[in-house]
């Protein structure tokens, strides 16, 4: 059953008397029992699109439906958790978790009651009255989570909800969250998180949407199905990262000519492009990408502009989730004093 809906959606942004297509004829559904990860490339409209379906932000064309209700504002039985902890420093923990029960008039005593249940459900009984500046970044992250779950939505969005977090502290509140979920713990019957981490879509969603062109749209829908838990080194695992690398990593023609036609680089420091090829030089010249990402630590926002600039120099070519250097390279461009 159909949860959320998108269709045709479009979205212009004005500066002054010229407009810029962000988004244009997306469709999507979100269903009852499912989490989805939304990816694309840095600056794609991601989180527009979260904004857009949560009517936070207006569309300039299409509609979005929650539960067959066209949605026209503030959407009810939705909430979402961002990327920054976005607390009120000077409210405690247990008033943070009630401030949307707070908005939405339920009594002192209930909205209490839940919100303490809540906080007991993520693990922070006992912090009730601790303030912000008390708690670890993975506290004050699961505080958000609690505030977003303690108004019950139906659906939660979920915008980059773990990237200001360690990888040790991302991945046990990923772990966590998905504990909850799998044990219908709380009311959501459906999750839509936009994440640049292929890896982290890999190991939570049940289906990967990519946002690709410019403006951009669903180009690829890509499920998942995989028991969990998931296991990163299982070759199954791998494989649907390299599909989503792929996916990310393929351009439509239009965007090639025009990139010719611009000659515009992406911002990419001649350092990090030296660095980038030299590390796929140790690799013999050519590189998965996944690979490539794990041995430099780079995440999809930080690898994907230095691959492209590689790509419009000359010295570098992606196809089939690789990346290859061609015989004349950076690395020996540089090396040589040219």
């Amino acid at each position: 059953m159909a949860l959320l809906e998108a269709k045709g959606i479009r979205k212009v942004y004005r500066v002054g008397a010229e407009e810029r297509a962000i988004l244009e004829g997306v469709d999507l559904v979100l269903r009852e029992g499912e989490i989805v990860a939304l990816l694309g490339r840095s600056g794609g409209g991601k989180s527009t699109l979260l904004r857009i379906l949560a009517g936070l932000i207006p569309a300039d064309g299409g509609e979005v439906y929650l539960r067959g209700r066209r949605v026209e504002g503030p959407a009810e039985g939705v909430a979402m958790v961002f990327q920054s902890f976005a607390l009120f420093p000077w409210l405690t923990v247990l008033e943070n978790v009630a401030l949307g029960l707070e908005a939405r008039g339920v009594p002192k005593g209930e909205r209490e009651g839940r919100a303490r249940q809540t906080i007991a459900l993520i693990g922070l009984k006992g912090f009730e009255e601790a303030l912000p500046k008390e708690l670890s970044g993975g506290m004050r992250q699961r505080v958000g989570l609690a505030r977003a779950l303690a108004v019950e939505p139906e659906v939660l969005f979920m915008d980059e909800p773990f990237s200001a977090l360690d990888p040790l502290t991302a991945e046990g509140l990923r772990g966590d969250f998905l504990d909850l979920w799998q044990g219908r713990q709380f009311s959501t019957r459906g999750v839509l998180m936009v994440t640049h981490n292929i890896e982290e879509a890999v190991a939570l969603a049940d289906r990967a949407l990519i946002l690709r062109g410019s403006p951009a749209r669903i180009g690829w829908e890509l499920p998942i199905p995989l028991p969990h838990p998931r296991d990163p080194a299982d070759p199954r695992f791998r494989a649907q990262v390299e599909a989503i690398y792929e996916a990310l990593t393929e351009r439509e023609e239009i965007e090639r000519r025009l990139e010719e036609e611009l000659v515009r680089l992406p911002q990419a420091s001649v350092a990090s492009l030296i660095g980038l090829a030299e590390a796929i030089a140790r690799l013999g010249g050519r590189a998965d990408l996944p690979l490539l990402a794990e041995e430099e630590s780079l995440e999809v926002d930080d690898l994907f502009p230095l691959l492209e600039a590689l790509e419009l120099l000359g010295f570098a070519r992606v196809a089939g989730g690789d990346v290859e250097l061609i015989p004349f390279s950076i690395v020996s461009f540089f090396h040589d004093g040219c």
